[in-house]
């Protein structure tokens, strides 16, 4: 999975303002929610998918973003199937589907930096209200850099145990990544603690 991780292009997805990218990916996701329509949510599908080939990037690429979170869709939609209605799985599938392909578009066309500074200065305004926009920024860098590293945590589990000759269906994986993940967030906030992040 390459959430997180800038790819370098000369596009005019690359070239847009980080505020635009981050309002565009805000107003769809909300209004995502309010589209119960199938064919709707495949065209939408379709205009990411577009929007990845101006951006110049693999088609490839997505795909492989996709295939880890294929399990949770599957599971979703065959419990809605069961349960409910095939067709409000397909929906709620469709939805996250498009949330992940246009979470990652931004990310890949857009610099971390330039990410948080765009947020800092759009939530810049609420700070009478008791908004703090550089603790808000400084915890959605962490979020999209943390991505990354946890991903190869998982792998790191997976390659030791499938070195002591252990199967590894995913509930196998759990408590030594939440252990990895804990050890990981205690050194977080220590480094954190260590520059006087969350001093008032």
């Amino acid at each position: 999975m390459t959430l997180g991780l800038y790819i370098p292009k000369n596009s005019p997805i690359h070239a847009l303002s980080p505020s635009i990218k981050l309002a565009g990916m805000a107003i769809a996701g909300i209004s995502i929610f309010f589209i119960s329509n199938i064919p709707w949510l495949v065209a939408t599908l379709g205009v990411i998918l577009l929007l990845v080939k101006v951006a110049q990037l693999s088609w490839r690429l997505f795909a492989t973003q996709l295939r880890p979170s294929l399990w949770i869709f599957a599971g979703i939609f065959l419990l809605h199937a069961i349960l409910n209605d095939w067709r409000v799985g397909l929906i709620i599938v469709l939805r996250f589907a498009i949330l992940l392909l246009l979470a990652t578009l931004i990310t890949l066309t857009t610099k971390v930096s330039h990410m948080v500074d765009a947020l800092e200065r759009g939530l810049t305004p609420l700070r009478p209200l008791g908004v703090r926009p550089a603790q808000i920024s400084l915890m959605m860098a962490i979020a999209i850099r943390l991505i990354p590293v946890l991903l190869n945590q998982i792998h790191e589990v997976q390659d030791a145990q499938r070195a002591r000759g252990i199967d590894t269906p995913i509930i196998t994986l759990f408590v030594p990544v939440l252990i990895r993940v804990l050890q990981l967030a205690d050194h977080l906030a220590e480094a954190l603690d260590a520059r006087g992040y969350g001093d008032d």
